[in-house]
């Protein structure tokens, strides 16, 4: 099986950790800032703030403790772009990865203000283990979260991650093409 660990629980947080949970061999955890939210979400099985009336299922752990859930085999990214640098910069100071590279899925849209860097570079830039994949598209949480059909370009230099995070979001509902166009995928 493989472990997911989503940084960020607002709606397409909340989102991926629901497509990836479809896979009766993923164990997935969200992991959520502010303990409130994870409360929350634990009590209500759903997200009501950002993705309400979506059903979360018992089999998605979530945390508030990074260190629980930093072993992950893969990550996902899915922080507003505006949060992104200062929440990375937080975690990046206890995490100590095991193993390289460390797949991340970047699900954000947008490029930094100051800097016009685009989120890949912020990630590799606070996490240098990582290796990104940018996971774009025209795809709405609350949509994806419904099973709306949709489909998503998983974009990587290294065409083996883009397949991996391919198979791993996949669906009958969600139709996953790779290209090894990173740059491109996050700026259209």
């Amino acid at each position: 099986g493989m472990r997911w660990t989503v940084i960020g629980d607002g709606a397409m947080g909340t989102a991926a950790g629901l497509l990836l949970g479809q896979k009766p061999d993923h164990q997935v955890s969200i992991w959520c800032q502010f303990a409130e939210n994870a409360e929350a979400m634990r009590r209500d099985h759903e997200n009501r703030r950002f993705l309400p009336g979506v059903v979360l299922p018992e089999s998605i752990a979530i945390e508030t403790d990074f260190t629980r859930c930093q072993d992950a085999d893969a990550f996902v990214v899915a922080v507003p772009m505006v949060y992104l640098r200062s929440t990375l910069e937080r975690l990046a100071s206890i995490w100590k990865p095991t193993r390289r590279p460390v797949p991340m899925v970047s699900v954000i849209k947008g490029i930094e203000r100051e800097t016009f860097r685009r989120p890949s570079e912020i990630i590799t830039e606070l996490f240098p283990a990582a290796e990104v994949i940018a996971l774009s598209g025209p795809m709405h949480a609350e949509e994806l979260a419904q099973g709306m059909l949709a489909s998503v370009v998983s974009a990587s230099r290294d065409i083996h991650l883009a397949e991996m995070a391919q198979r791993a979001f996949s669906s009958d509902r969600l139709r996953v093409y790779t290209s090894p166009d990173l740059v491109g995928t996050e700026l259209g």
